[in-house]
């Protein structure tokens, strides 16, 4: 059948649907057709692609598979076989299986697949959205690392001027359809990629793309390419959208994880006293596990892809403090969230105070203070030292996260009181006005308030620690204003943020 022959009859079933259901009860003229589309004829392709969105479609793609349409398709791609390659994967195992072989696994290969043709936006990513092979291409999570540079080069490439196109969506749907049950590992791969392996992946990629007249030789543009940071940035955002009470867990670990390397490696680059984070995580080692690991893998050596999670800071506490919100969570036990949300997190700020108030390191005083003077705050905080740390680690936004993980959790509270001695007095102490670090009173405040509320035990804890007289204490049960009666639900929830 000529194309002259095939086009008339594409059109025709554009206008006539009943039309493909006879086409695909007539095996001589179907198998012409096919044919065709080996041959590379674009019409052929578009009423094959059109063929298989009918319900009796098995019969035009067991004859593709005969054909190895799905070979050619890839051999020489087109905007046209690529839609067709997408039609002939969509809830059909066996094609998908032969695309993943004719692509070898090559995550290159699909990229150039894809970018090279001029495929844009929607297209694309329905293709993406239906290889159920994906994973297999992409096993330590680089499909989020193609949707940036989809996202920016293909998606956007064909916006009018000024234009963006959003394709976020289609980053979601990657992730909660085609690749949900990959998600921890994704996520557990992506924290551990270094700037080298994604500089290597995508200058490759690139490399083999017509888009960028570019080669092996040939030049890159390189400006298209996401930093490190980008890429995590964009996968905390994503995973904020993706996250459900199936994957709470799993992506709340990650996040736990994820934010103890954080920690460890401003207290390595900081020099942070080790009598701070250091020696509380040296004495719980055991109970903490893996996030013990996960700390002195970053403290041993705080080089390579731990210097991206002082970039996303910011991402990773705003992720942090969403799940420690989110009703999917357990808040009648402490999972790995609480215990970096809350000794983490104090041990870190523990650490940020000794160098606030170095002579707090005295040999014979090895803890905090539960309170100090104000004008202490003044006298200390001038120091380039502590400069760098207060624009690096967000204290305010950490007591935050604190505040939030004791809120409304009797088990969260009590794991503050019996964890380690350390804790409570740490956070009293951040009960001051230091003009270096805005709201840092009024988060320790709201962590305080979340901590006694409803809660007997904890409320004469901190009282006994505020009523030590006068001398060595100016934050006072007045101006503490912690709550000696619960919370109610509705009012936590206006307080928390």
């Amino acid at each position: 059948m000529t194309e002259n022959k095939i086009q008339p009859l594409f059109e025709r079933s554009k206008a006539d649907p009943a039309l493909l259901d006879s086409l695909l009860k007539d095996r001589d003229t179907l198998t012409e057709v096919v044919t065709a589309c080996v041959a590379g004829e674009e019409a052929a392709c578009k009423l094959v692609c059109n063929l298989c969105s009918r319900p009796e479609a098995e019969n035009v793609r067991r004859l593709c598979i005969e054909e190895d349409v799905i070979g050619e398709c890839v051999k020489a791609p087109t905007k046209a076989r690529v839609s067709l390659l997408r039609a002939l994967i969509t809830g059909n195992e066996k094609c998908g299986e032969m695309l993943y072989e004719e692509l070898g696994g090559s995550p290159e290969k699909l990229y150039w697949l894809l970018s090279s043709t001029g495929t844009r936006g929607d297209r694309a990513w329905l293709f993406l959205l239906n290889f159920g092979h994906l994973w297999k291409c992409y096993p330590d999570g680089l499909p989020v690392l193609l949707y940036l540079t989809l996202a920016n080069d293909i998606g956007n490439s064909g916006a009018a001027p000024g234009e963006e196109v959003d394709v976020s969506h289609f980053a979601v749907m990657l992730l909660t359809e085609t690749l949900q049950d990959r998600l921890s590992d994704i996520v557990k791969s992506w924290i551990r990629l270094t700037p080298e392996d994604l500089q290597d992946f995508i200058m490759r990629a690139y490399a083999d793309t017509d888009t960028f007249q570019g080669s092996a030789e040939g030049p890159v543009n390189v400006r298209s390419m996401p930093s490190q940071a980008t890429v995590i940035s964009f996968l905390l955002h994503i995973l904020e959208q993706v996250v459900n009470r199936e994957n709470y867990e799993k992506v709340a670990d990650c996040v736990a994880t994820l934010l103890v390397m954080a920690y460890a490696y401003f207290e390595a680059v900081c020099h942070l006293p080790q009598q701070g984070l250091n020696a509380m995580v040296q004495d719980h080692r055991e109970e903490l596990g893996p996030l013990a690991d996960a700390y002195y893998e970053v403290f041993d050596d705080p080089q390579g892809p731990a210097e991206v999670y002082a970039q996303v800071m910011t991402d990773l506490l705003a992720l942090a403090n969403h799940l420690a919100l989110s009703e999917h969570r357990d808040r009648d036990r402490i999972s790995p969230l609480e215990t970096a949300g809350i000794f983490f997190s104090l041990g870190i700020l523990r650490g940020v105070h000794f160098v606030r108030f170095p002579q707090l390191l005295g040999e014979d005083d090895m803890t905090l203070p539960d309170t100090v003077r104000p004008d202490d705050v003044y006298k200390s905080s001038r120091s380039e030292a502590f400069k760098f740390i207060c624009d690096h680690i967000p204290a305010a936004t950490i007591l935050r996260l604190i505040a939030n993980c004791l809120a409304n959790s009797p088990a969260a509270q009590d794991y503050l009181i019996n964890c380690d001695e350390r804790l409570i007095p740490t956070l009293l102490s951040h009960c001051i006005v230091d003009p270096r670090v805005p709201l840092l009173r009024e988060g320790a405040v709201f962590a305080v308030e979340c901590a006694t509320a409803g809660n007997l035990e904890m409320q004469k804890v901190i009282g006994d620690s505020l009523g030590k007289g006068e001398k060595k204490n100016w934050a006072t049960r007045e101006h503490m204003r912690f709550v000696e009666a619960p919370i109610t639900k509705k009012n936590t929830e206006d307080q928390d943020t």
